[in-house]
């Protein structure tokens, strides 16, 4: 499992890949429940971690993933949604049901990095 998850993907073109498929539900939790953990896990990495490239490409689609985080909060049960779990993903724990932990609140680091990305 760790081999899927580790290192963190840095491709652009695999990241957009994971976002589609994350945003068409063609990858959902209960379907293909790896694919989805795989696309989290390295969305999530990729979006709150500073620790990568610092390109323009780069910022520009933090700046779509961030977009698209924004539609949770309008979501009529959004703790079930990829986004919400793009959001408050914290780890992945093959013990637990969905196989991967989530914080109870959104750190506040991520909410600053959410207010960074996103222009006002």
């Amino acid at each position: 499992m760790e081999t899927l998850l580790v290192p963190h993907e840095t491709d652009l073109a695999l990241l957009r890949a994971y976002l589609s498929a994350l945003a068409s539900a063609s990858v959902i939790r209960q379907r293909a429940p790896l694919m989805y953990l795989i696309a989290v896990h390295h969305l999530n990495h990729f979006l709150f971690n500073e620790d990568g490239e610092r390109s323009e490409r780069v910022s520009q689609f933090k700046m779509i993933i961030a977009k698209q985080l924004q539609v949770v909060q309008t979501s009529p049960n959004p703790r079930k949604t990829w986004r919400y779990h793009l959001l408050f993903y914290k780890s992945f724990n093959l013990s637990v049901p969905d196989g991967f932990e989530m914080y109870q609140e959104l750190p506040e680091e991520r909410g600053k990095t959410l207010k960074h990305i996103l222009p006002t």
